[in-house]
């Protein structure tokens, strides 16, 4: 039988009169999920405990799991190992005896546990057992070995270790391998049953691609871009300097107005003022003109020269720019 607390709502409402409502709404809101959840961990188990005195073994152990996972308890943990015992499953009716007695244990129970312990005595003439043997050559890092769901600890390799008898699943995987898994048929009692787990194959790395391929194509890819972002500066240049050009034939123009037409080079004050701004005017067009067709031809040389993702073997070409005092142009350099 289970143990449980019946009159614990009870309590309660007595001792909500001598407490503020407050405080009582507070301190009664965990007891109230507690006494739910003991009341759907006693359905279950007396679902399970009526499925059991009729004979549907399986199901009743499906119950009696349920209201063990809900609220543990002595009672629920005799019954389950008692299911599983009927069900054949040896080796989990002994574990469960053996919960239920340190479970009595630790709650005083003495006769509980007296008859927890005489039953997974009773059991272990009986039990089933495997041992997993893991070779030098297969132990990998990270390997794990699982029978029947259940993973094996890796401090446990070569022992013997109990196990519900028949068909079970068996299990080995590690990071970077293939998963191996086959199914073994475990027999009632006898000597351990090895499980000889096998070296697993290692996947397949990812491909590695070409030494320039990704190189190339990323590098050609960003001169491109750096082609036309130089090449639209050189433009914008030229196109300043065609301003400025027309700025200075058109300051010119106004200072001929200002100088003798018979002698062109007599002028005003005024005339000599506008035909030094003109002067000025055309030195800067030049300049400009001369700066952006170096930085145009640039642009241009970056783009056209860079690497294609088909051609591997082109390197990126060097381009720099030369301005002198008495011109400009362009040196390029690099590996084809």
């Amino acid at each position: 039988m289970r143990t449980r607390f019946p009159h614990t709502t009870s309590w309660l409402r007595a001792c909500a009169c001598t407490m503020p409502v407050l405080a009582f709404l507070t301190a009664s809101t965990g007891a109230w999920a507690q006494t739910s959840q003991n009341a759907a961990a006693e359905a279950l188990f007396e679902r399970g405990r009526n499925l059991l005195e009729a004979g549907r073994v399986e199901e009743a152990c499906q119950q009696l799991e349920a209201s063990e996972r809900v609220d543990p308890a002595v009672g629920v943990l005799l019954y389950l190992g008692d299911c599983y015992e009927r069900l054949g499953r040896t080796a989990s009716a002994w574990a469960t005896f053996r919960e239920a007695a340190s479970l009595a244990d630790q709650s005083g129970q003495a006769q509980r546990k007296e008859i927890a312990m005489t039953r997974a005595a009773a059991l272990e003439g009986r039990l089933a057992e495997v041992e997993v043997r893991v070779e030098p050559g297969a132990l990998v890092e990270g390997l794990e070995v699982e029978v029947g769901g259940v993973v094996i600890p890796q401090a446990s390799w070569g022992s013997a270790l109990p196990v519900d008898p028949g068909q079970q699943r068996v299990t080995a995987r590690a990071p970077g391998h293939t998963q191996w898994s086959e199914f073994i048929t475990i027999p009632l009692q006898g000597s351990a049953q090895p499980i000889t787990v096998p070296r697993l194959r290692r996947l397949p790395s990812a491909p590695t691609p070409p030494p320039f391929a990704d190189v190339d194509q990323n590098v050609g890819h960003t001169q491109r871009r750096a082609g036309i972002v130089v090449g639209g500066v050189g433009v914008a240049a030229l196109a300043v300097g065609a301003v400025l050009g027309f700025r200075a034939m058109a300051t010119n123009s106004d200072s001929e107005s200002q100088c003798r037409p018979d002698d062109p080079g007599l002028c005003s004050q005024r005339g000599v003022e506008l035909r030094d701004d003109a002067s000025t005017w055309a030195m800067a067009s030049t300049g400009t003109f001369i700066g952006g067709g170096v930085v145009t031809a640039a642009g241009l040389a970056l783009y056209l020269l860079a690497p294609s993702s088909e051609d591997k073997n082109v390197q990126v070409g060097r381009v720099r720019p030369l301005v002198g005092r008495d011109g400009g142009g362009v040196a390029l350099g690099g590996v084809w």
